[in-house]
């Protein structure tokens, strides 16, 4: 695989050592639908950072517009072994949603190889339904990876998109227990610095 330029046909590379390009967005290209989740419920997507990278942009895209309504985006580093399920690395500030298409937010942040979930957080007004993989698992990550975070269970549970109660505002410094993990997986990208 390799990364594709363009929102639509992004996809995250996740093997051993691979160099993320700059200027390529990466995420998973399979889309099959939407989710709407409550107003300020955090949804995930499980992501696994195979290289040290720095991303420019963060992305979601709105597929029914949300009157009034803005998406949050950040970024959640798993804790495997830790006393939480992830620590907030960034929180990117709310792009508009009350309109359809790509929500764009320009970041400058470092990632370290690593298990993280990137977030999408509706806040305010009509809920928006958002882009989302309709797969019951993650194409993400490997099941290893979660089968020791908190709250997770089992490999047939491990790498399903979790979602965290409803919050308003800037995003929690840490999200504890997974709440439902019967949500799709909500698409959000990066591009490459």
């Amino acid at each position: 695989m390799s990364p594709k330029r363009g929102l639509p046909q992004s996809e995250l590379r996740h093997h051993a050592g691979e160099i993320y390009r700059a200027g390529f967005y990466y995420g998973f290209t399979s889309h099959a639908g939407n989710q709407v989740p409550l107003d300020g419920e955090i949804l995930t997507m499980p992501v696994h950072i195979t290289a040290p990278v720095t991303f420019d942009r963060i992305v979601a895209n709105i597929q029914t517009a949300g009157a009034s309504s803005v998406i949050r985006l950040g970024i959640y580093k798993v804790q495997p072994q830790g006393s939480t399920f992830a620590d907030l690395i960034l929180d990117a500030g709310t792009a508009d949603s009350s309109t359809t298409g790509d929500k764009e937010i320009t970041i400058s942040q470092g990632l370290v190889p690593g298990v993280y979930v990137f977030i999408a957080v509706p806040q305010g007004g009509t809920v928006p339904a958002l882009r989302a993989n309709l797969f019951a698992q993650g194409p993400l990550v490997q099941t290893s990876i979660f089968q020791t975070s908190p709250g997770l269970s089992g490999s047939s549970s491990a790498i399903r998109p979790w979602s965290f109660g409803t919050f308003t505002g800037a995003l929690p410094s840490t999200l504890s227990t997974p709440g439902s993990a019967a949500k799709n997986i909500v698409w959000v990208a990066v591009r490459a610095a």
